[in-house]
């Protein structure tokens, strides 16, 4: 376990199990002074409409069956015991979010990936090993992609090379 990007999946329990971040992310940095206030609605209206998973997570999440919450540095940290650079996790339904992440809209595309999947029954061992890694971050990109945002891996190569050096193969 570690910390980085992005600090997890937890069952309904409230496990978690941590997420390193990519140590040649283009990201100038983990954290940045938070000059926006990030609403729900704004940060939907950030995601909605440019790939399939993004659209969904905004629909799933104006439905009501997965809820965001967005926490101040100090708040964040202590509630729910991460490491100070892990800026977003998801928790069963609940995907909590760092408000001062540099990367606040593409957190909520990759953990909303993990959601989605806890939501439609996917197992949670499935989600926090490779297989579920894998996926949240190929949504992650393709959103970066499309959105013209900076991205995290240059290729899906670098993307897969990251998640087999950092996260568990199968659940032990």
């Amino acid at each position: 376990m570690g910390a980085g990007k992005h600090g997890g999946f937890g069952n309904t329990y409230g496990s978690k199990h941590s997420y390193l971040s990519n140590n040649n992310s283009q990201k100038k940095g983990i954290h940045s002074i938070a000059k926006a206030n990030h609403t729900r609605d704004s940060l939907l209206n950030e995601i909605d409409g440019h790939t399939k998973i993004s659209s969904a997570i905004a629909k799933t999440i104006r439905s009501g069956d997965i809820h965001i919450n967005v926490l101040g540095d100090k708040l964040f940290s202590e509630y729910l015991g991460v490491k100070d650079d892990t800026v977003a996790i998801t928790v069963g339904k609940q995907i909590y979010l760092r408000a001062s992440s540099a990367s606040i809209i593409s957190d909520l595309v990759h953990e909303g990936n993990h959601a989605l999947e806890y939501i439609s029954g996917v197992s949670v061992n499935n989600i926090r090993t490779w297989p579920g890694e894998i996926r949240a971050y190929k949504a992650e990109r393709e959103f970066q992609i499309k959105t013209k945002r900076p991205l995290d891996f240059k290729t899906e190569n670098d993307l897969l090379v990251h998640v087999w050096k950092n996260y568990e193969r199968e659940v032990k």
